[in-house]
């Protein structure tokens, strides 16, 4: 199962791979509500994930993405790329990408790909990544926390993220998501 796991791994930082600073297709410098989010129509809604369990209490539904809605949605190349343990990315989809350093986050909150902008960033420092982040929507309403275990390093300009917890916090109440994943280019 280890060789798989850094198989898979392998084949998403070369999927990511691409790492410059130029925008990428579709991606837009403006700043208005257009560029912050995309809709996403074809969301894979399965309950069966943590992800997609919704409790009645939490406000916003918290979903996946796929690597193609996410170059549509102006990420993409190298950085930090998560999802949930027991899960293949490649067809349920991640729950969080950050790019190298400041560069935007994505996440999927009420079936759009949101933007987040990094507010604080603690710990060992790894491809642009820190053990412990934070970030914000650009609206200012949900606030992400990501901490990871930096694992072991990859063959190709990666490392392993055996294990991590994604906080979410908005409108008062707070969600935690188990994930795994990888950073690097």
């Amino acid at each position: 199962m280890k060789g798989y796991s850094f198989l898979l791994g392998l084949i998403l930082v070369l999927v990511f791979s691409g790492c410059s600073d130029s925008p990428q297709p579709g991606s837009s410098s403006d700043n208005n509500e257009a560029s912050s989010t995309t809709e996403i129509p074809n969301i894979n809604t399965s309950t069966d994930k943590g992800a997609g369990k919704e409790t009645s209490a939490f406000p916003i539904a918290v979903d996946t993405f796929t690597v193609d809605e996410l170059f549509e949605a102006g990420g993409g190349g190298c950085g930090m790329t998560l999802w949930e343990p027991e899960t293949n990315p490649r067809v349920d989809g991640v729950i969080f990408f950050h790019g190298l350093g400041d560069a935007m986050a994505f996440m999927v909150f009420d079936s759009k790909i949101s933007k987040l902008s990094r507010t604080a960033a603690s710990g060992e420092e790894f491809y642009g990544q820190q053990i412990a982040q934070t970030f914000i929507t650009e609206d200012g309403t949900i606030t992400v926390q990501v901490n990871v275990t930096q694992g072991d390093p990859g063959e190709i300009e990666s490392v392993s993220i055996p294990d991590g917890k994604i906080t979410i916090n908005t409108q008062g109440q707070t969600r935690n998501i188990l994930v795994v994943g990888n950073a690097g280019c």
